[in-house]
C-alpha cells in the first residue's frame, strides 16, 4: 500500500454500518480508512438481515442506489400469530416496504460501493487499536496514525474495545435458512408466538426464507437437543417449513447466536465515537439493530458529536425498550404476560389504530417516550379491566393487577423526566428499565440464580417429558413442583439406578429421609452417595442435592414442607419395596391388585398430593368444597398417570427383570409373569391386563374432574394437568388391544401428529370445562368402539 495521506476519519469494522459510516464521512468530503480484521467473517454469521423502510432510506441516501443492487425480497409489514387469536396484520404506513436479504450480499455491495471514492480506503485483513490520539494498524498492513475522529463499528467486539459494560444475556437464536417452492414463500414477515420462544419468519430471496428461532434463557439447553427442540416447534410452524427445519435441527445446520441486551447509550466520544452494536444491542425480535445502526450514521458526519449523541439517546430509547417489552409479553409464559399477549392481540384486532400506532413503533418511524406509553399504558389497563371482569371473585383483584405489574414498568419509565432517565438508562436490565427497583410484592420471578439455573437444566436433563409442563407453572409454584419433581427423582435414583449395590440403596434411603426432615445437612447424603459420574444427569442431580434444596428454601414455607413431607412419603414407600426379593425366574413382581395399588400410590399418589397442596396454596380463596374434592381425587391423577406408562412399558420392564402385572392376574389367566410375553399366550396375557386397564381408566376419569376443578383463571395449572392428562389417555387408547404391546423393544406410543393434535387441543380446552369433558368422552368413545371391532 502507498504511503497515503493521514486520515480524517478512522472506522474500525467493514461491516455494514462500518461501511455506511465510512460513506457518510466521504460524502463530507472527509478522507477515510476504513479497517477490517477478518474480512470474511461476514458469510459466516446469521444468514440474513432486515431492513426497516426508514432504514433502507438512508441506506439509499448514502449509496445513491435507486434499488440494493444485491439480492433481496420487499416485504409490506408483519403477521403475528398466537394460539387462539387470528392473525394480526401489521403492515408499514404509507405503503412502504422493509427488505430482507443475506448478510454477506449487503457487505459485499456496499464495500465494492466503497471503492467509486478516491477519499475511502478500504484495508482489509488489519486490525486497529486506538492509544490516546493515535491509532495503531496492524497485520495486513502498518500503520500509526492520528485521525481527527475514530468511529468504532465493530459490533460487540467494539464494545469490549470501548471497555463498555458487558452485555446481558435474554436469549439465544438459532437461523435456519431454506428454499421453499415460490408459492410458498410468505409474503408477509411472520412472528409465531406459542412455542419455547417467538419464531421469526421472513424472505431474503426470490424463493430463500430464514427461519429465527428464539429461546428464551431458560430454555437455552435446547439448542442441544435437536429432537426434542423440533417436535416442540413442530406445531406452530408452517406446515411447508416443518419438515426443512426439522431436517435442519437434526443435521445441525443452525447458526445459533447469543441475544443481548445493552442500553444504547454508549456512544464514547468526540474523538473515539461508537455506532450500531457497539453503541448497545437490543433484542432482534423487532428486527430493529440494522436500521437503528443506520441511523446513528446518517447524522453522524454531519452534526456535532455532543448534539448528535443527544439526538440518537433520545430516538433509540423507545426502540430500545420496545424490544424488551414485546419479548417479554411475547416470550413470557407467566400467567401475566399471557395475559397481557392476549390484551395485545384483542386490541390490534379491535383498533385499526392500535395496530397503525405499533407498527409506527415498530419501524422506528414513531420514537417519541410519551406515544410509547400512551400505547402501551392504553393495552396494559385494558388487559386489566378484562381479567378483572372475568373475575367471579372481586379479591381476587389484586393478585390479578400483581401480574400485570411488572410490565408497566416500561410504559411508566418512558414519562419520567429526561434528565432521570438520561441518568439511569445504562443501568437498565432486560427486565427492569432503569433499574429503579420498584418494589412490586408477589410480581417479579424468581431470580435466576445459579443453583436456580442448575435446576431447571438438571430438570431438562432427567425429564424432557415434565419439564416443558413445569416451565409453565407461574412462580414460586413452578420452582416448588420443579424441586419437588427433582427429589423425586432423586428418591427413583435410589431405589433403582442400576450402579448401586442393594446394601447402598439401604444406607442411601435413611440419609435421605434424614435431610428431607432437615435432620442432616444435604451435603452428608452428596457425599455419600457412591457414584460419580457427571455424564449422567441421574447422578450428577443426585451429587448436587444441596443446590436443590437451597431453592427449594427460597419458596413459601408452607409449599416447601408439603414437597419435603410427600418426598417423604415416597421415600418411605420405595424403601419398602427395595427390600421385596425376586422369585425363582429371577423376576421382581407384585402380588395383588391390592399390592399394586399401594406401589402406585407410593410411586405417583403422592406426587399427586404434593402438587394438590401446592396447587391449594397458589388459591388462598378457592372454596373449601374445591379443595375437599381435590385433595380427595389427588392420588387418582397421579396414580392414573402412572399405571398408564406401566401398562405401555410392560414388555420392557419384563425384559430388566420387574413385572408391573400382579402374580394373581396372571394366575387368573392361567400364566405366570414369565410367560406374559410369549406370542402364543397372547389372549390370556390381555385377558391378565385388562384389571389395570379399567383401574386406569377409572383414575384417568378422576383426574379429569380433578383438573376441571381448578381455577379456570390458573390456565397455567390447568395446562399442566391437561397435557399429560390427554396424552396419557390416548396412549392407552392406542395401547389397549394393540398387538406389539407385549414385543419387547417394539415402542407402544402415540404419533408425534396425535401429539401435536393433543397440545393444541390441550391449549383450545384449557379453561372450558364442559370442552375438556367432552373431548374426554370422544376419546373414551372412539376406544370402546375400537374395543368392540
Amino acid at each position: 500500500m502507498p504511503m497515503l495521506p493521514e486520515p480524517d476519519i478512522v472506522v474500525i469494522g467493514g461491516g455494514p454500518i462500518g461501511c455506511a459510516a465510512a460513506l457518510a464521512f466521504a460524502r463530507a468530503g472527509q478522507r477515510v480508512w476504513i479497517v477490517e480484521q477478518a474480512p470474511d467473517a461476514c458469510h459466516k454469521r446469521f444468514a440474513g438481515e432486515w431492513l426497516h423502510p426508514r432504514g433502507l432510506d438512508v441506506l439509499s441516501d448514502l449509496t445513491g442506489w435507486d434499488a440494493p443492487p444485491f439480492v433481496h425480497a420487499t416485504m409490506p409489514g408483519f403477521i403475528v400469530k398466537a394460539p387462539g387469536h387470528d392473525p394480526v396484520t401489521l403492515p408499514y404506513l404509507h405503503d412502504a416496504h422493509a427488505i430482507g436479504f443475506d448478510h454477506g450480499a449487503l457487505v459485499e455491495a456496499l464495500r465494492a460501493r466503497l471503492h467509486d471514492w478516491n477519499n475511502i480506503h478500504y484495508i482489509a485483513s488489519a486490525r486497529a487499536t486506538v492509544d490516546g490520539s493515535q491509532v495503531h494498524i496492524s497485520g495486513a498492513v502498518e500503520r500509526v496514525v492520528t485521525p481527527d475522529r475514530v468511529i468504532v463499528a465493530a459490533g460487540r467486539a467494539g464494545a469490549r474495545m470501548l471497555q463498555c459494560a458487558p452485555a446481558q444475556s435474554v436469549s439465544v437464536m438459532g437461523g435456519i435458512v431454506v428454499d421453499l417452492p415460490e408459492r410458498d414463500v410468505p409474503e408477509h414477515a411472520q412472528v409465531i408466538l406459542g412455542g419455547p420462544g417467538p419464531i421469526l419468519i421472513y424472505r431474503i430471496g426470490l424463493r430463500r426464507v430464514r427461519i429465527s428461532i428464539d429461546l428464551p434463557a431458560a430454555l437455552r439447553s435446547l439448542r442441544r437437543q435437536p429432537q426434542l427442540l423440533s417436535h416442540l416447534l413442530e406445531p406452530f410452524l408452517p406446515s411447508m417449513l416443518s419438515a426443512p427445519v426439522r431436517k435442519a435441527l437434526l443435521a445441525n445446520e443452525v447458526t445459533w447466536a447469543a441475544a443481548s441486551y445493552r442500553p444504547r447509550c454508549h456512544y464514547g466520544t468526540e474523538h473515539v465515537s461508537a455506532v450500531g452494536d457497539a453503541a448497545g444491542t437490543v433484542h432482534p425480535l423487532t428486527a430493529g439493530g440494522l436500521t437503528l445502526g443506520l441511523l446513528d450514521v446518517a447524522t453522524v458526519a454531519s452534526l456535532p458529536f455532543h448534539d448528535w449523541r443527544e439526538q440518537r439517546l433520545r430516538d433509540t430509547l423507545v426502540p430500545e425498550w420496545l424490544s424488551l417489552a414485546l419479548y417479554g409479553v411475547f416470550a413470557g409464559q407467566q400467567a401475566g404476560a399471557r395475559q397481557l399477549r392476549d390484551g395485545v392481540f384483542q386490541h390490534w384486532q379491535r383498533s385499526p389504530r392500535i395496530r397503525e400506532q405499533t407498527t409506527a413503533l415498530l419501524a422506528i418511524e414513531e420514537t417519541r417516550p410519551a406515544a410509547f406509553a400512551r400505547v402501551f399504558t392504553r393495552i396494559g389497563l385494558g388487559t386489566a379491566a378484562v381479567s378483572l371482569t372475568g373475575q367471579r371473585q372481586p379479591r381476587n383483584a389484586g393478585a390479578v393487577l400483581r401480574t400485570l405489574l411488572p410490565w408497566a414498568r416500561w410504559p411508566v419509565a418512558a414519562v419520567l423526566p429526561e434528565r432521570l432517565v438520561t441518568q439511569r438508562r445504562r443501568r437498565s436490565t432486560p427486565v427492569a428499565p432503569l433499574n429503579l427497583n420498584i418494589p412490586l410484592k408477589g410480581s417479579q420471578p424468581m431470580p435466576l440464580t445459579n443453583d436456580h439455573r442448575y435446576c431447571l437444566e438438571s430438570l431438562q436433563a432427567v425429564s424432557r417429558t415434565f419439564s416443558q409442563p413445569i416451565r409453565m407453572l407461574d412462580e414460586p409454584l413452578q420452582t416448588g413442583v420443579a424441586c419437588g419433581y427433582l427429589l423425586c427423582r432423586v428418591a427413583d435414583t435410589i431405589e433403582d439406578h442400576p450402579g448401586l449395590e442393594p446394601a447402598q440403596r439401604n444406607r442411601l434411603f435413611p440419609l435421605f429421609l434424614a435431610v428431607l426432615s432437615r435432620e442432616i445437612s444435604p451435603e452428608v447424603f452428596a457425599a455419600a452417595f457412591p457414584l460419580d459420574d457427571p455424564n449422567d444427569p441421574e447422578v450428577d442431580l443426585a451429587t448436587h442435592l444441596p443446590r436443590v434444596l437451597r431453592v427449594l428454601d427460597s419458596i413459601p414455607g408452607a409449599q416447601r414442607d408439603a414437597v419435603l413431607y410427600w418426598v417423604g412419603e415416597m421415600a418411605r414407600g420405595m424403601q419398602i419395596y427395595t427390600q421385596r426379593r425376586t422369585d425363582d425366574g429371577g423376576l421382581l413382581t407384585l402380588l395383588t391388585m391390592q399390592d399394586l395399588e399401594r406401589y402406585c400410590y407410593f410411586v405417583a399418589g403422592t406426587v399427586g398430593h404434593m402438587l394438590t397442596e401446592l396447587f391449594i396454596g397458589s388459591h388462598p380463596h378457592l372454596p373449601e368444597s374445591s379443595r375437599q374434592r381435590l385433595t380427595e381425587l389427588a392420588e387418582s391423577f397421579g396414580m392414573g398417570l402412572q399405571l398408564v406408562n406401566m401398562i405401555k412399558d410392560v414388555a420392557d420392564d419384563l425384559e430388566r427383570g420387574v413385572v408391573y402385572v400382579p402374580r394373581a392376574l396372571c394366575a387368573r389367566a392361567r400364566l405366570t409373569p414369565a410367560q406374559l410375553l410369549d406370542p402364543a399366550l397372547g389372549a390370556r396375557a390381555q385377558e391378565a391386563l385388562s384389571p389395570m386397564f379399567t383401574l386406569a381408566w377409572t383414575m384417568l376419569d378422576d383426574a379429569v374432574e380433578y383438573t376441571c376443578l381448578l381455577p379456570t383463571e390458573a390456565t397455567d395449572q390447568r395446562l399442566f394437568c391437561l397435557l399429560p392428562l390427554l396424552m396419557a389417555g390416548a396412549t392407552l387408547s392406542h395401547a389397549q388391544d394393540h398387538p406389539d404391546l407385549l414385543k419387547p423393544g417394539a415402542a407402544v406410543k402415540i404419533s408425534r401428529d396425535v401429539v401435536h393434535r393433543i397440545i393444541a387441543d390441550a391449549q383450545r380446552l384449557a379453561t372450558d370445562n364442559d370442552a375438556i369433558r367432552a373431548q374426554w368422552q370422544t376419546l373414551r368413545h372412539a376406544s370402546a368402539q375400537r374395543r368392540a371391532s
